[in-house]
């Protein structure tokens, strides 16, 4: 029997497509964007319900593809298709303000993460390109690197939860993996290659052993530390197993429950799918919402203190809250 999986909420405003949507570190504020240029930050009013607390416009002058937040959650970072990335910081009495924009990109950003140590930034791009900035003293961002290995549009980003190790997908059909020397030289330590097709997202488990990625290809791939190997400071990653045909479309975001490693899927089939991890350290279908949205569904994310509760955002410009059972 499938588990349960109720709509929690609605969340409307956006007046194009969602791209993205993230938690805070806290889970107290949800960040969205979208085609509109636009962030929106909703929080739960004084009723419970999740509701609009801002909309951060004015420095975008295109889509805003992705956004994510530092690990302190004071400062949100947005990935512009106009070629920039916003810092945005959040001032103690609720005051949100644009304090920096990077420019360096030669055309659309499609993604921007930072480390765990918060101390970095990634950004990637049409471009080919994964820039490294480093957050210096003063709080400005310098450039550290630019890496020039993937071959087509690079779209994801995610760091190693435990180390400075990044890893990037791209319309390449590989993901990278990039890390520093001791002399600070960024590199890239390995290509992996799972998918026949565009790679679009990924996701680490919380405990940095496997690594989840999905395609065009419609495969989800799993994949797992082998021995005692290291790239950087991460493990070293080989394919340890592959959901086929995951979705009937195209795959567009993957999403690890940090307590649970429960993991959400959503893609261009309108669906939300939920998988659990197997014994064997595969994943099984727990759940699916069929019809999630009317249209592409971009992005997925797990509340990162309530088990269950995801977000999910599409092309039909509307942002909706899940709750999982089981």
């Amino acid at each position: 029997t499938m588990a349960g999986v109720t709509l929690v909420a609605e969340l409307r405003g956006h007046a194009d497509r969602v791209w993205c949507a993230r938690w805070s570190p806290s889970g107290a504020l949800l960040a969205t964007c979208g085609g509109d240029q636009s962030i929106r930050l909703w929080a739960r009013d004084s009723s419970g319900a999740w509701a609009c607390r801002d909309t951060l416009t004015g420095v975008h002058a295109r889509t805003v593809r992705r956004c994510a937040w530092s690990p302190s959650g004071r400062q949100l970072a947005t990935a512009s298709f106009d070629g920039t990335v916003g810092i945005w910081d959040m001032a103690e009495e609720g005051e949100v303000e644009c304090t920096a924009t990077l420019e360096g990109h030669e055309n659309e950003v499609k993604d921007v993460a930072w480390s765990p140590s918060g101390n970095l930034l990634a950004t990637c791009g049409r471009d080919k390109s994964v820039w490294i900035w480093e957050i210096v003293d003063d709080g400005e961002f310098e450039c550290a690197s630019v890496l020039r290995e993937h071959t087509q549009d690079v779209k994801s980003l995610v760091w190693h939860p435990h180390t400075d190790t990044l890893f990037s997908a791209s319309y390449d059909d590989t993901i990278r993996v990039w890390a520093a020397d001791d002399d600070g030289e960024w590199a890239c330590l390995a290509t992996l290659r799972g998918h026949e097709s565009t790679v679009w997202s990924l996701a680490f488990r919380a405990d940095g052993q496997q690594l989840y990625s999905v395609s065009d290809d419609r495969a989800l791939v799993i994949w797992a530390a082998s021995g005692d190997l290291r790239m950087g400071g991460a493990p070293a990653l080989a394919p340890h197993s592959r959901v086929e045909n995951a979705h009937s479309r195209t795959i567009f975001a993957v999403g690890c429950h940090p307590t649970t490693s429960h993991v959400a899927t959503v893609g261009a089939d309108d669906a939300l799918r939920v998988h659990v991890p197997t014994p064997g350290g595969g994943l099984t279908l727990l759940t699916e919402v069929k019809g999630a949205h009317a249209g592409d569904v971009n992005a997925v994310a797990w509340h990162p203190k309530s088990a269950g509760l995801l977000c999910t955002a599409g092309d039909d410009r509307v942002v909706r809250i899940w709750q999982v059972a089981g």
